[in-house]
C-alpha cells in the first residue's frame, strides 16, 4: 500500500507516540523520509541515565498527533488527510483529520 501510494505522488507520514530511534528503521524500510517522522526522542542525563521524554515533542501529549495533523494541513496545503491508527490516541486526531481508518486490538 505505501509503494502505491507513494508512485501516484502522495506524502505518507508517521506519527507515533513511540520512541523515534525504533520507529526510524521501519520508516527507512518503508522509504518514508526521516522528515516525516513524528515520533518520541527520548532524553538522558550526561552520565547516560534516562532523563524521560522531549516534551518538546508534540507526540508526548495526548492530542498531540491531532496538533500535528493540523500542522502538516496549514504547512502543505493538503485538502484531504487520511489517519491509520490502532488506539485511542489516533481517534483524537479525527478530526482535524478528514477520515479514519482505525482497527482494533490496542487500548
Amino acid at each position: 500500500m505505501v509503494d502505491t501510494l507513494q508512485e501516484r505522488g502522495v506524502d505518507i507520514y508517521i506519527i507515533s507516540g513511540g520512541v523515534l530511534s525504533l520507529v526510524t528503521p521501519v520508516a527507512e524500510a518503508l522509504n518514508i523520509p526521516t522528515s516525516h517522522i513524528y515520533a518520541n526522542r527520548l532524553k538522558f542525563y550526561f552520565d547516560g541515565e534516562y532523563a524521560g521524554f522531549d516534551e518538546t515533542q508534540p507526540t508526548c501529549y495526548c492530542d498531540g498527533k491531532a496538533t500535528i495533523v493540523q500542522s502538516l494541513r496549514k504547512k502543505h496545503g493538503y485538502k484531504c488527510i487520511l489517519h491509520i491508527g490502532d488506539g485511542a490516541t489516533d481517534l483524537e486526531a479525527y478530526p482535524p483529520a478528514d477520515g479514519f481508518i482505525g482497527f482494533g486490538g490496542n487500548q
